[in-house]
């Protein structure tokens, strides 16, 4: 006992003194934690002041036809943590939840169950009309007329868009990934969509992460590059943008993504010119047959560690914005290993080469872009997975100057088609697995 009492004394005496500099500490983390906060906010405002004029789709994949029989508060809570990881879109929602997507600053694609699933014109029309009898006439909303569709769905894709456009409203359609679909190639499929249904954008979605890497990732990569390649060719053809969906959350044989995979979704989506990008999924409810987990937002409207890695990159991206959206894409190259149906650096592109690292085996994507003011931009991108990379980026002509857009700092509202440029150091930055690198190149005159 006696032990004891002076073992409880001792204790007693350690945290006495420790007090003081405990509750130091918490204030300091508590100091801390407000800053960032701020710092955060900050970000989003930002954000929003760029998306005015230069608006680049950030879409989370979400369902709040679940959320029902919610409160309004409870809605408005989820949409604002939804907005604050920076996402601008979200996909999809009820016309009777328009006001709370307003509220929290986004735009939304609609669901309306005739719109989607009737075959009969008049039910899609009636529909559309009485959901724009609730949400009014707003271009930040569009309608959802399918996802996934295959040729044989077509015609009647074309009739419900003509119907959602003939009634007032917008439609959008969600495309399968590279295949053989109804015996067409790939970009057989694409062409007769658009001969079809007229699309503003094409969007597709394709998810090139899986679980069992031996069996599945060379295949899924490689249709991967194909489907950018293919797009990227018909987007062009076509003077559309293209959308990209990714893979956010774990299903099925997929894989629960980490910070590597994200970036390099998003950046070797942009090297390939894409003008927008989609999360599937951000928030799930529904997807406990399909074991979904992972997701930005889990089951129970929680932030999980990818909420942060994504709101990151959705931050870089909308930074970058207002340079990507005035670029035209001139050619896309892989240096290193270059996948089936891709090419390697031409003999008039900006890049020859990247010099051999001793780190490991190069593996980099190269977009080259025209800015409409004419001046030359290289989106370079880290492809391999596991290890970063320095970028010695050997030049088929010596440039007068490289700069880095830096796309950490949002810059001031008169600089911001320009940009917040870095010098670029000769010896190579580095880059992280996955990560992309928007560089300003200005061309030696001859």
């Amino acid at each position: 006992m006696k032990e004891t009492k002076q073992f409880d004394v001792k204790n007693g005496l350690l945290i006495s003194c420790w007090a003081p500099l405990n509750r130091c500490l918490l204030v300091g983390m508590l100091i801390l934690t407000c800053s960032l906060s701020g710092r955060a906010s900050e970000a989003i405002t930002k954000q929003t002041e760029i998306e005015a004029k230069y608006f680049f789709p950030l879409i989370g994949c979400i369902s709040l036809m679940s959320l029902e029989q919610c409160s309004d508060a409870e809605v408005d809570s989820l949409l604002k943590k939804i907005r604050d990881g920076g996402i601008n879109t979200v996909w999809s929602v009820l016309p009777q939840q328009a006001d709370a997507c307003r509220r929290a600053g986004l735009k939304a694609f609609i669901w309306c169950k005739p719109v989607r699933h009737s075959v009969d014109m008049h039910k899609v029309a009636n529909s559309v009309s009485e959901a724009l009898d609730i949400i009014g006439r707003d271009d930040r909303f569009r309608f959802l007329v399918w996802d996934e569709p295959l040729p044989q769905d077509f015609a009647t894709v074309g009739m419900r868009s003509r119907m959602v456009i003939e009634s007032g409203g917008t439609p959008f359609v969600n495309l399968l990934p590279t295949g053989t679909w109804g015996g067409l190639s790939y970009e057989q499929y694409l062409e007769q969509f658009i001969a079809a249904v007229h699309p503003t954008e094409i969007s597709y979605d394709n998810y090139c992460l899986m679980e069992d890497e031996e069996k599945f990732d060379d295949s899924r990569r490689a249709s991967y590059w194909e489907n950018l390649e293919i797009v990227r060719k018909v987007s062009k053809a076509h003077g559309l943008p293209f959308w990209n969906v990714v893979l956010t959350e774990a299903h099925l044989p997929y894989r629960e993504p980490n910070a590597a995979d994200m970036r390099f979704q998003i950046f070797t989506s942009l090297a390939y010119g894409a003008r927008g990008l989609g999360y599937f999924m951000y928030y799930n409810t529904a997807k406990y047959y399909n074991n979904g987990r992972a997701a930005p937002l889990d089951q129970f409207g929680d932030i999980t560690p990818m909420y942060g890695i994504l709101r990151n990159l959705n931050l870089q991206v909308a930074r970058l914005a207002p340079i990507l959206l005035q670029l035209s894409s001139d050619d896309v190259y892989h240096i290193g290993k270059v996948p089936a149906a891709c090419h390697g650096p031409g003999e008039q592109s900006l890049v020859a080469g990247i010099a051999t690292s001793d780190y490991g085996a190069n593996s980099f994507l190269v977009g080259e872009f025209s800015h409409q003011d004419g001046s030359r931009y290289l989106m370079v991108v880290n492809t391999n997975l596991k290890r970063s990379l320095p970028c010695n980026l050997q030049f088929r002509q010596k440039p007068k100057s490289v700069n880095v857009c830096w796309p950490y700092r949002f810059a001031v509202a008169d600089k911001i088609t320009v940009g917040y440029l870095m010098p670029y150091d000769s010896r190579g930055e580095w880059l992280a697995p996955g990560q992309g690198m928007l560089l300003r190149v200005e061309i030696q005159a001859k």
